[in-house]
Parts: C-alpha cells; structure tokens; sequence
C-alpha cells in the first residue's frame, strides 16, 4: 500500500482523484487513484503531538542555522521516520568547512542519536554543501 502525506488533493471526473504528496521517504509523487481506493487516516492525539514536535523542531533548527555566519535563512526537514534530515540554506557566500561542520554539529546536537551520514544540506540553488 502507497503511503502518503497529502499536499493537495482534487476529485476528478469519473470518481477518479488526484493527489500530490510527500512519501515517507520525503519524495513528492503524484497518483491518480479511483475514489473507493482512497483511505482516509484520522491521526491520533499523539500523532498530532508528534507532528506538532517535529514542525517545532524543524523550526527551531531552522533559526539557529539561520543565525550563523553567512546563513541567511534556513529550511529544515526532518524526515517521517526522524532518521534522516535535509537542510536548505540560503547563503551569502561559501561557507567554509569549519562553518558546513559547525551546522552539521548543530543539527547533530539538537536531532539526538540523527547520524552524520542521515543530513544532505544544500544552499538555496540545489549545490550540495554536505553529504557523506
């Protein structure tokens, strides 16, 4: 079974939906499914306090990586499973490799137990800043 986070969603003609979301692998996809096939997930009330958790962490992370030299603003995500996150950043110049360690141990820090090997963090162009 297909699980994923809606993003958008629209019914089209002939009972048939479209959907646009994120994987568990925090890819986006685009299905077409018939209507009857659709399941509807109610999430529990720790469900949305992990979800509140993560979108707090993710911002949090966001503003201290912002605050560093040469970080403009930062977009964090951290993925479903919390094995792994991706980082962008918009930078104002190439950041040093004291300053890409620096980042990288901050998210470290604040992700308890997250690997080094589990963070891509890029600049706001696509570039890859890290990745092991």
């Amino acid at each position: 079974m297909k699980k994923i986070i809606i993003l958008a969603a629209a019914v089209l003609a002939g009972g048939t939906v479209l959907l646009t979301g994120c994987k568990d692998d925090n890819t986006f996809d685009t299905v077409v499914m018939d209507i009857a096939d659709v399941t509807v997930q109610n999430f529990s009330d720790q469900d949305e306090q992990d979800i509140a958790l993560k979108i707090d962490t993710e911002n949090r992370l966001s503003a201290q990586l912002s605050e560093l030299e040469k970080i403009n603003s930062a977009e964090v995500n951290i993925a479903a499973d919390g094995l792994s996150v991706s980082a962008v950043l918009n930078i104002s110049g190439e950041l040093s490799g004291e300053e890409t360690d620096g980042a990288v141990r901050l998210i470290t820090m604040t992700l308890d137990g997250i690997a080094e090997e589990n963070i891509l963090i890029t600049d706001q162009n696509g570039n890859i800043i890290y990745s092991v």
